[in-house]
């Protein structure tokens, strides 16, 4: 693979001329196009802006994986299988692994780790309203399997809304993720104004790019 520059800018071009990937020069500082690349994992829940955050990585220049690819993902953290060589093309997933950054962190120890929340009580609405929505998926379990899986089996082991328990899974969560102190995590509250700058920092950018507000008067993904 070879790299051609272009002012700030830097694309990978293989062997072959094709698929160029496109990087920020601040982005290559933290990707080692040379080795096993670092990569960022965000792990906060659904409806906690992760849209946004997909968003912003992409305007990093970052290749990102949304959703686990449809779910793809799930089945070899469940089966414990070693991911396909499409998951190597991403250098950020979002929307994944939940539940399993210290996996993540193993597999893959100089990655960065970004923790998205938002206020807890508005997180349960949006919730509530989700799996009211999502009742068709639960009738039609073959067509919606990989969703169903990554939603009401692996994150929040419930296809019904009960307030105490998701306070009770936001708080294991929360906990899981916050107090391992041996990976390198940034949290992203919705509603922090320096969260644009935090993110900057936090990926090795001397450039800020705006933060993106997706869903502004829907839900938040």
């Amino acid at each position: 693979m070879t790299q051609r520059k272009a002012r700030n800018y830097t694309y990978l071009i293989d062997k072959g001329g094709r698929n160029p990937l496109f990087f920020h020069k601040e982005t290559l500082k933290l990707l080692d196009v040379h080795a096993k690349p670092a990569r960022i994992f965000n792990v906060g829940l659904p409806k906690t802006g992760t849209t946004s955050f997909e968003d912003a990585m992409l305007n990093y220049g970052f290749k990102v994986s949304k959703g686990g690819q449809g779910g793809a993902w799930y089945k070899h953290l469940w089966l414990n299988r070693s991911f396909p060589n499409k998951f190597h093309e991403y250098h950020c997933h979002s929307n994944f692994a939940e539940w399993h950054h210290k996996r993540l962190a193993r597999e893959f120890p100089n990655s960065h780790f970004v923790y998205t929340t938002r206020n807890m009580d508005k997180w349960l609405v949006s919730i509530e309203k989700q799996l009211e929505r999502d009742k068709e998926i639960h009738y039609h379990y073959n067509k919606f399997a990989d969703t169903y899986f990554r939603l009401y089996i692996d994150i929040f082991k419930s296809v019904t809304f009960e307030r105490n328990k998701f306070i009770e899974l936001w708080e294991q969560h929360h906990e899981y993720v916050l107090e391992d102190k041996s990976i390198n995590c940034l949290l992203i509250d919705l509603e922090d104004k320096n969260k644009e700058i935090k993110l900057a920092e936090f990926i090795g950018a001397k450039e800020v790019t705006k933060y993106p507000h997706k869903h502004k008067t829907q839900e938040l993904d």
